[in-house]
């Protein structure tokens, strides 16, 4: 067999052009992910509705499935709208089920029903069988409620409590990863701490945000689920509609998982991807078409989605530009560009690194001694009398009691901080991110800058996520020039040269600058080079604007 990694897709065409298999294979191609496919009907749709459906034979799927796994198993299968004949759907159960035990495949699922229908008709029982199959699910809420064999009515009251039950209730019949998508919710209130009421706007009929939840299950492979296994993402309405926004979602995932982005990345582009599908098709004025070729993703930061845990707050404000503003109700984090950014844990190292002229320190003490707090005060004096910026780390309660320029926080350390109480003391925030749903869910926050890491693998500790490698960087200092940024991780003067050259703007050093004053000299000549690069890619994106 070939060993070559593709989306094997199972779902019925679309005459219109704009959902199932044509969805699927535009998604595919975008990103240039192999695509086989297995038709399992032909539709006739136009504006006005799907007008016909004929299904093909099941003789005919299991020899179209065959087929395909002659040149090789796929790594993902996409699975998409079925036709109500039981026996089909028993047939494909019977395909993936075998598959699954030849190969790890993930297999995604956009279980395709009508958004009214309130009861399921009777292949409801041998629909339901593929849930213990599926790695992830893209029900909107009504479909989500019709699988749980829920009346679609029930959900009005309190959307969010529903889409909490629906998608626990489908990890229960064995969905791992679940995603109510937010088209079709007609508001959403609960109560938060018992008596706060929040209210998720940008829902249908609720003006600027479209909004989607994720439900996953904690994974020791995926570092990000061990900090959130449910949040939301939320993204800027489009004032435009098209035809078949569910398939490209759960098209786009099938996809990136396919040719290697991790679960979440996944997802998070599947909503990005959604939303420049509908700006690609829909003729929208924010779309340009003097530049003719459709893009599989945002160029701007501004127009990916953002992350919140499901219960943060957004009020209603249309006025607002920042989703950011909307949740915490007063002004971001001042932006902070770091510049030459040394992290030290020894008071004599830090003079060094003064003395040598850096931009910004980070105290990294992560073995506190006794006098802890008596260092940390001597080292921001120092700073301060050099006029060089003090960071802390982790220690956000130290923070808000020293007031040093900022403190650096963790994906974890997000979840115990009191950001309000940060953003009240004038302390800036820095966060680490080493993927984009981690960058989606700094965004929220809008801290003072954004670090990306690790870009080499680092020479000072192991960590859990793959290095980001020069174009990844590249990509990311792009996308996201709106934000002050540094990045951390294996950075040195042989490689500092290709650093610059992404436009990250910063650099933050560990291991390469190390050393006790006997090696004050290497030190400052390493200083001097970073320096030199840093100045130089600086100089470059002055003549550019």
């Amino acid at each position: 067999m070939m060993a070559r990694d593709y989306m094997l897709v199972i779902c019925a065409s679309d005459s219109r052009g704009g959902a199932g298999l044509q969805a699927a294979l535009a998604q595919a191609a975008l990103i240039e992910c192999e695509c086989r496919t297995v038709l399992t009907a032909v539709t006739v749709q136009s504006h006005e509705g799907v007008e016909h459906t004929e299904a093909v034979s099941c003789s005919l799927v299991k020899q179209q499935f065959e087929s395909a796994l002659k040149d090789g198993l796929p790594n993902v299968v996409l699975i998409g709208w079925l036709p109500p004949d039981p026996a089909m759907i028993g047939l494909i159960r019977e395909l993936l089920t075998e598959l699954r035990s030849r190969a790890e495949v993930q297999i995604v699922w956009d279980p395709v029903l009508k958004s009214t229908l309130g009861h399921l008709p009777a292949y409801h029982t041998e629909l339901m069988s593929l849930v213990p199959l599926v790695s992830v699910m893209t029900p909107s809420l009504c479909e989500a409620w019709a699988l749980c064999n829920v009346a679609n009515d029930d959900h009005q009251a309190n959307a969010t409590l529903n889409a909490d039950s629906a998608a626990r209730q489908l990890q229960k019949m064995g969905a791992s990863t679940v995603v109510i998508t937010g088209g079709d919710i007609a508001g959403d209130e609960h109560q938060k701490d018992g008596a706060e009421n929040d209210v998720l706007t940008g829902l249908k009929g609720a003006g600027c945000w479209v909004t989607d939840r994720v439900y996953s299950r904690p994974d020791e492979g995926i570092p990000e689920t061990g900090v959130l296994t449910e949040f939301a993402m939320h993204q800027r309405r489009v004032s435009a509609s098209a035809h078949g926004t569910g398939s490209h979602f759960s098209a786009a995932v099938a996809a990136h998982l396919s040719v290697g982005e991790r679960l979440y990345d996944a997802l998070l582009k599947g909503a990005a991807a959604t939303r420049q599908a509908l700006l690609n098709a829909s003729g929208c004025e924010r779309f340009d078409y003097g530049n003719s070729q459709a893009r599989a993703l945002p160029d701007d930061g501004d127009e990916w989605p953002i992350v919140t845990n499901i219960v943060s707050r957004i009020v209603t404000d249309q006025t607002s530009q920042s989703i950011g503003h909307r949740i915490h109700e007063q002004a971001a984090f001042t932006p902070y560009k770091p510049g030459l950014y040394a992290l030290t844990d020894s008071v004599e190292h830090a003079k060094i690194l003064i003395r040598q002229g850096i931009d910004t320190l980070q105290w990294r003490v992560k073995d506190m001694r006794p006098d802890y707090r008596e260092q940390t005060l001597e080292v921001l004096n120092l700073c301060r009398k050099a006029g060089v910026a003090f960071w802390l780390n982790d220690d956000w309660r130290l923070a808000l009691d020293i007031h040093p320029d900022g403190v650096h926080l963790g994906q974890e350390d997000l979840m115990d901080a009191d950001i309000r109480a940060l953003r009240a003391s004038g302390v800036g925030l820095g966060i680490s991110t080493h993927t984009d749903w981690e960058i989606a869910r700094a965004r929220f926050f809008e801290p003072s800058y954004i670090a990306f890491g690790p870009v080499f693998p680092p020479l000072s500790k192991k960590l859990k996520y793959p290095p980001l490698g020069i174009d990844r960087l590249t990509a990311w200092s792009q996308r996201y020039k709106a934000w002050p940024r540094t990045c951390i991780g294996g950075i040195v003067p042989d490689n500092v040269a290709a650093v610059a050259a992404t436009g990250v703007g910063s650099f933050a050093l560990v291991t390469c600058i190390a050393g006790g004053p006997a090696d004050e000299p290497r030190i400052g000549e390493t200083l001097r080079t970073l320096r030199n690069a840093l100045d130089a890619s600086q100089s470059g994106v002055d003549k550019i604007n």
